[in-house]
């Protein structure tokens, strides 16, 4: 039964009701009668009758709520599908568009990777010709080294077969050697401290501290001003040969080692060189320690080590 069915009924219901109530007023009127009595078992009759109606449209009532309450859950649960369904479709359409975009900037991207390997490719030729120059620069130092180890080479074989040249050009660039004990309470040597760490520097390119360890050390004077000089330990090893360059190819390097030469082996002594190898003039100056007597004992990975035969 439907709605329209239900809403007729309980219309016809009230109309009866209302039909009932003008009967029972008639009653009022018939009460000492019989026929009122026959009315009212009627009326009683009929009551019953609409009660168990009453009955009826409840239970088609509660049939109806009941269907309605399925239709509910039906449209409910048609709801929550069409929601999923929604959702399912902005996700593919989401995929649809990240992949039209990624579509459309694919181009874009292969531009940038061709710009990206074109600097590299820029940087890298640049590293390159940076490279090169400093390749071409240490090529450079080490002919100008080896050109002033020949030169030295030259004036050593000179100094030897003319002992004069040993003290310079002229008289007037005569080279006097002295000889100082580094010790705090050594005056003079106090005094000249400063420019050889200065002329240390300038050698060896590293800040050079004096230490007052009584080491012995030979300085060379042009002029008073000093040349050049190096150090004696007390294993009668030679250090820190050093020339200041405005006295170069004057022979103050050769005077200096010869002079350290004659004063360890006038003590009965043997001398000593240790030539770095990791300079780059580390063959010259094997070469060049070789003519004054020096020869090689022994090598290691940092240091070779030469000795004087005092011959």
């Amino acid at each position: 039964m439907d709605l329209e069915e239900v809403e007729e009924k309980v219309k016809n219901f009230l109309l009866d009701t209302n039909e009932y109530q003008n009967q029972i007023l008639d009653v009022e009127y018939k009460i000492e009668t019989k026929t009122y009595m026959n009315d009212l078992r009627r009326i009683i009759d009929t009551e019953e009758v609409f009660i168990r109606q009453v009955k009826l449209i409840i239970k088609l009532l509660q049939k109806f709520q009941n269907n309605t309450e399925k239709n509910i859950d039906k449209l409910t649960y048609l709801l929550e599908n069409h929601n999923r369904t929604i959702s399912d479709i902005e996700k593919k359409l989401e995929k649809v568009y990240a992949r039209k975009f990624l579509e459309n900037n694919a181009t874009m991207r292969i531009e940038l990777d061709f710009m990206i390997d074109m600097l590299k490719q820029q940087l890298s030729e640049q590293e390159q010709n940076n490279i090169n120059l400093r390749e071409d620069i240490s090529i450079l130092n080490d002919i100008r080294e080896q050109t002033l180890l020949t030169i030295d080479s030259l004036r050593f074989d000179i100094i030897h077969t003319s002992p004069s040249v040993a003290f310079g050009k002229s008289e007037n660039e005569k080279i006097d050697i002295k000889l100082f004990q580094a010790s705090k309470t050594n005056k003079k040597f106090k005094k000249i401290t400063k420019n050889i760490s200065s002329m240390m520097k300038e050698c060896f390119e590293d800040d050079f501290e004096v230490q007052y360890d009584k080491n012995i050390w030979l300085v060379a004077f042009i002029e008073n001003k000093i040349a050049g000089f190096l150090t004696i330990d007390k294993y009668n090893t030679i250090w820190n040969v050093c020339v200041a360059k405005k006295y170069r190819l004057k022979g103050v390097g050769r005077k200096i080692i010869s002079e350290a030469i004659k004063k360890v082996c006038s003590q009965g002594k043997i001398p000593v060189l240790k030539v770095d190898k990791s300079k780059k003039t580390y063959e010259k100056l094997i070469t060049m320690y070789k003519k004054f007597g020096f020869s090689v004992k022994s090598t290691n990975d940092h240091y070779t080590t030469m000795k004087h035969d005092c011959k």
